[in-house]
């Protein structure tokens, strides 16, 4: 639940809203929608945190060392 809402603020920040799913969305969907939905988020995240494309940059350096910063999105 945590991770949706990482990816909302990320959206909203970043991606003009984009991003529509909910934490309440997992809680009342069938477990065949939540394994689907469980793996998208995580392979979104495996991009952002270990692919790390060339888009996907810290927003502050020295939020990062100051370890202030929760995910580098």
């Amino acid at each position: 639940m945590y991770n949706i809402q990482l990816l909302q603020e990320f959206s909203h920040e970043y991606l003009n809203k984009c991003f529509y799913l909910k934490p309440e969305d997992m809680l009342y969907s069938p477990p065949v929608l939540k394994n689907n939905v469980m793996v998208f988020i995580a392979e979104l995240f495996w991009w952002f945190e270990i692919g790390k494309p060339d888009f996907v940059q810290p927003r502050d350096l020295q939020e990062i060392r100051d370890g202030t910063t929760h995910a580098l999105l």
